[in-house]
């Protein structure tokens, strides 16, 4: 099996209201995921959420800019063409031994 695959998820002319939905949903989704994240990390010890809050920091950034332009969209009388696709490469899980857990 090949181990890189692509999907195309969004393909479209969008009002910015419609653009919105689909982009905002995303990203509060995406936020939401790293959040549970940290809560884990907290809850249980186990690992860092360093990375998980860098990544929601990221993508509260990404919102606002997001909220620009559809602000600009609609105060323009403009459309957005929206397009995007997502890459998932398979990839081996290190041996145990080979991260000395013995």
């Amino acid at each position: 099996m090949n181990n890189l695959h692509s999907f195309k998820l969004i393909d479209g002319d969008f009002t910015p209201n419609e653009a919105g939905t689909v982009l905002l949903d995303l990203i509060n989704s995406k936020i939401k995921y790293h959040n549970l994240e940290v809560l884990n990390c907290h809850e249980t010890g186990l690992s860092d959420a360093f990375h998980s809050l860098k990544r929601i920091e990221e993508l509260e950034a990404v919102r606002q800019s997001v909220k620009e332009l559809l602000h600009f969209a609609s105060n323009n009388g403009m459309y957005l063409k929206v397009k995007g696709s997502i890459e998932v490469e398979l990839v081996s899980i290190p041996v145990l031994s080979a991260l000395n857990l013995e």
